[in-house]
């Protein structure tokens, strides 16, 4: 397999800011709420993590649908668990004016999926989630490919064909190369 492809930097997450990639507001329970309720709010609000505040409004804990599913598979579902006894704690969090590069650094280091972003005061102002970085980099210019190839019906392939002008706009944006 040739590799050198492979090599190239992206330079996407050194000029983009996670701001641009976050999701907003930061969606936030109560830690006295019953996890079968952040599971319905997570649900809800087609989220995959809901923060714990404290007091002075700073993440005191992060529950995910990971926690939920933990949960389930050890069987500890049969009586309510609260969300603070569920949630993981301390939160790690990120400026909401770092790059991005900053944020997958952070969690690929500390191996987690949600990363909440903060303002200058610490507080909570929305979400970055490694499902919204993929869904970012797998954008128009990759999924145009699968398009093609899973079109069913020539109205399809013309969907995929009209999508192009877009996508050539948004290669030309990033300062893409022809090849």
């Amino acid at each position: 397999m040739e590799t050198e492809p492979l090599a190239r930097l992206d330079s996407f997450p050194y000029r983009h800011g996670v701001s641009d990639m976050m999701s907003a507001p930061a969606v936030t329970i109560d830690g006295g709420a019953a996890v079968s309720e952040a599971a319905r709010a997570m649900v809800d609000r087609r989220v995959s993590s809901l923060l714990v505040l404290n007091a002075d409004g700073h993440a005191a804990g992060i529950v995910t649908e990971r926690d939920v599913l933990r949960l389930v598979a050890a069987g500890r579902l049969d009586r309510p668990i609260a969300v603070k006894d569920a949630m993981s704690a301390p939160v790690h969090t990120i400026e909401a004016d770092a790059l991005v590069y900053r944020a997958l650094a952070r969690m690929a280091r500390l191996n987690i999926r949600h990363l909440p972003v903060v303002d200058d005061q610490g507080r909570p102002v929305g979400m970055l989630t490694s499902g919204a970085l993929l869904k970012q980099r797998a954008s128009l210019a990759l999924t145009l490919g699968d398009e093609v190839a899973t079109a069913r019906d020539a109205l399809a392939l013309r969907a995929a064909h009209d999508s192009l002008p877009r996508l050539a706009g948004s290669l030309l944006d990033e300062h893409a190369s022809a090849a």
